[in-house]
C-alpha cells in the first residue's frame, strides 16, 4: 500500500475533510481515499499521462 504526505493545506481544509468524514461515517483517510479515487475517476490518467511524469 503506497502513502503520501500532504503539506501547507489551506487553512480550514483539514477541518473541512473532518467535517465530511463524520457526514459519511468514514475515518479522515477513508474520506481523503474517497475524494482522490473519485476525482481521477471522473479524469482519468492515460498512458501519456503516466509516460510524462518525472515521478514515475
Amino acid at each position: 500500500m503506497e502513502q503520501i504526505l500532504i503539506r501547507n493545506l489551506p487553512v480550514g481544509t483539514k477541518a473541512a475533510l473532518k467535517t465530511r468524514a463524520a457526514q459519511h461515517r468514514r475515518s479522515v483517510e477513508a474520506e481523503a481515499r474517497e475524494i482522490i479515487a473519485d476525482a481521477l475517476e471522473r479524469e482519468p490518467v492515460t498512458l501519456v499521462d503516466l509516460l510524462s511524469t518525472d515521478d514515475g
